[in-house]
C-alpha cells in the first residue's frame, strides 16, 4: 500500500473524528487537501498520527504475511 495513501487517508480520519466529537460545524470541509484543521496543536496531532499509523499498518500487514505464510509451510510440510 502506498505510504501517502496512508498519510492521506490518516489526516483525513482525524479530520472526521475531530469534526464529529466536536460538532464543529463551521468551516468544515472535509475534501480540504490535505487537511481541514490549521492551528498549532493539529499540526502536533498530524504528525503523530500521519507517521505513526502508516507504520502501525505496515506492521500489521508484515506480521499477517508472516503467520499466514507459516500456517501454509506447517500444512504443507504435513502438521495438522
Amino acid at each position: 500500500m502506498d505510504i501517502m495513501t496512508l498519510h492521506f487517508l490518516f489526516f483525513k480520519l482525524v479530520d472526521y473524528i475531530y469534526f464529529t466529537f466536536f460538532k464543529v460545524t463551521d468551516d468544515f470541509v472535509l475534501s480540504d487537501f490535505p487537511h481541514s484543521l490549521y492551528s498549532k496543536t493539529s499540526c502536533i496531532v498530524y504528525t503523530l498520527v500521519g507517521v505513526s499509523g502508516p507504520i502501525l499498518v505496515r506492521m500489521i500487514l508484515k506480521y499477517m504475511s508472516k503467520l499466514a505464510n507459516e500456517k501454509i509451510f506447517y500444512k504443507i510440510a504435513g502438521g495438522k
